[in-house]
């Protein structure tokens, strides 16, 4: 509210207030609402629902109802306004404009044309106030029983209100507590070819390789020691003993049992060693001694080039093509077809799948010792 003659929604709310009805069900209230939805709702749990609730009420005290009756001759009024309280009108004033600009200063001073000086707010507070003494026919010696009254309502509603937010809140927990979803079977590991498996893996792992203590311990570089080389589910622990690697492998497979209830996988973990290895017992099982193995699809040898008989990757990327040659010579765009070879082919040179089971997650180990 302004005192330019501005008004703003809680005008008329206050001065409603200020002079209320002696005659009032219950506590004024409401707002103007922008969805038709919204609106039949406020219909129904404000009006419709109260109003029969009243009437059923005084049919059981024996009285004559009336609500019902009175608030369907209410919605048929807003019905009636509703076509033009919902739209946009314009009223153009044009020839008033032009009279009030032709009167002289005394006419003007006299008749009071100039609308901008109206106090709206004032003009409101005369309007509740006329219609409450002249229209409704009550007496101004009233107001202060309906003020009281009003002040009760307020409270009244704003109980009700509580009552029923309370009622709904308690309904929900109760209709809502013993209710579950379906269970989720969870189970250790993920399918292979799930995109979440390395990711999986890899947080896990780092977590476990933080609280290993290996200081003094693998290939020692210039004072930096080098204990092992990860990727995924791909690891190569390097120690420069051999008694140093049984304690790393015992250490490791205690914190990744401990910890994340996962289990080396003793099938796929190889020892590869420049000097005559001792036996590695990890968890009860001794370790296979090999002369190569594969990581990260290369083929990692000792005494001989790394890069001899190098065709793994070849083979990997012509068994992808001849898997997707149907998608290479259909009808696409060659774009498609791009992003298919960049993704399927080029991808399948580098090895590192995953490896699940249903009751562990394997670690996938290369182990070697040092490396002259």
């Amino acid at each position: 509210m302004e005192s330019n003659g501005k008004i703003d929604g809680n005008t008329g709310r206050v001065h409603v207030q200020e002079f209320p009805f002696s005659v009032c069900l219950w506590y004024p209230g409401g707002s103007p609402k922008s969805s038709r939805l919204l609106h039949e709702l406020a219909v129904l749990f404000t009006h419709l629902l109260p109003a029969y609730l009243l009437d059923l009420l005084l049919l059981l005290l024996g009285k004559k109802t009336f609500m019902v009756r009175t608030q369907k001759r209410i919605s048929y009024g807003l019905e009636v306004l509703q076509y033009y309280t919902t739209k946009e009108w314009h009223f153009k004033n044009d020839n008033f404009v032009a009279l009030r600009k032709s009167l002289s200063q005394w006419d003007d001073d006299t008749f009071y044309t100039d609308i901008k000086m109206v106090n709206w707010s004032s003009y409101l507070r005369d309007y509740v106030r006329g219609a409450r003494e002249y229209c409704c026919k009550e007496d101004p010696a009233t107001l202060p029983r309906a003020r009281r009254r009003q002040t009760q309502l307020y409270y009244l509603d704003l109980v009700t209100k509580l009552v029923i937010y309370l009622l709904c809140a308690y309904f929900l927990y109760y209709y809502t507590r013993d209710q579950s979803t379906k269970p989720i079977p969870l189970q250790r590991g993920v399918r292979q070819g799930d995109v979440i498996s390395p990711k999986l893996f890899t947080a896990g792992l780092e977590d476990d390789f933080k609280v290993l203590d290996w200081k003094g311990r693998g290939i020692n570089n210039n004072g930096e020691y080098f204990t092992h080389l990860r990727f995924a589910d791909d690891i190569v622990v390097m120690a420069e003993t051999m008694e140093d690697l049984s304690a790393m492998l015992a250490d490791l497979s205690r914190v990744v049992s401990d910890r994340v209830s996962l289990k080396i996988n003793m099938d796929k973990t190889k020892v590869m060693s420049n000097v005559v290895p001792a036996p590695v017992i990890v968890g009860g099982s001794a370790l296979e001694v090999v002369d190569d193995y594969v990581y990260l699809g290369q083929t990692i040898q000792l005494g001989r080039s790394n890069f001899e008989k190098e065709t793994r990757r070849i083979r990997l990327g012509w068994a992808a093509f001849g898997k997707l040659c149907s998608v290479f010579s259909a009808k696409l765009p060659q774009c498609l077809k791009s992003k298919v070879f960049d993704q399927c082919v080029k991808e399948s040179r580098v090895s590192y799948t995953t490896y699940y089971s249903r009751t562990a997650l394997p670690i996938r180990l290369k182990i070697g010792g040092k490396v002259a």
